[in-house]
C-alpha cells in the first residue's frame, strides 16, 4: 500500500490474512532526521545538512571581473571546488560553472559560462596555494566566486 501525505506522521502495523499483527509503530513525519550514519543528514534546513555534513562555501571574490584576473590566495589549498557565477553578455541572465580541485592544472584551461545569446569564457589554474581566474574571450563578466571545502 503507497499513501502519498504531506504533513503528520506515518505509522506501519504488520498484517497478513489471519489479521494485524502487532502494534502500531511510527515510520516517518516532518520533524524526523535521519542520521549522517543512516544515509541521512540529520538536519531539518539545508544550512544544517550543510554543517552536519561538513560542507562549506566561502565568497572569495564578489564585483565585476570583465578583464585581466584575480588571484583567490589559498583557494587551491583550503577548497574541494570553485563556483563561477557570471553574466553572460549584457543581459540579467546569471550562469555558473563548477570547478572541481582534482581538474585544476598548473596550466591555463578554458571555461566558459553562456545563456541563450552570449558567452564569457576564463582560464583557470592553479599556482602554489592559489587559484588564478583570468578572462579570456566573449562578454560578459564573473560576478562572484565561491570556494567548497
Amino acid at each position: 500500500i503507497w499513501l502519498t501525505q504531506s504533513t503528520g506522521a506515518m505509522y506501519h502495523r504488520g498484517g497478513n490474512s489471519s489479521g494485524w499483527n502487532g502494534s502500531w509503530r511510527k515510520v516517518l513525519d516532518n520533524t524526523m532526521t535521519i542520521p549522517v550514519s543512516g544515509g541521512g543528514t540529520d538536519a531539518a534546513t539545508p544550512a544544517g545538512a550543510r554543517a552536519n555534513l561538513g560542507i562549506t562555501a566561502k565568497t572569495l571574490f564578489s564585483g565585476s571581473l570583465t578583464s585581466g584576473s584575480t588571484t583567490l590566495s589559498g583557494a587551491y589549498t583550503n577548497y574541494n571546488a570553485i563556483i563561477i557565477i557570471g553574466k553572460p553578455g549584457s543581459a540579467d541572465s546569471r550562469a555558473g560553472i563548477i570547478i572541481p580541485k582534482s581538474v585544476m592544472t598548473t596550466s591555463n584551461i578554458s571555461y566558459q559560462f553562456t545563456d541563450e545569446s552570449a558567452f564569457r569564457s576564463v582560464y583557470i589554474k592553479y599556482s602554489g596555494d592559489d587559484v588564478i581566474v583570468t578572462i579570456n574571450s566573449g562578454s560578459g563578466a564573473v560576478l562572484q566566486i565561491a570556494g567548497i571545502a
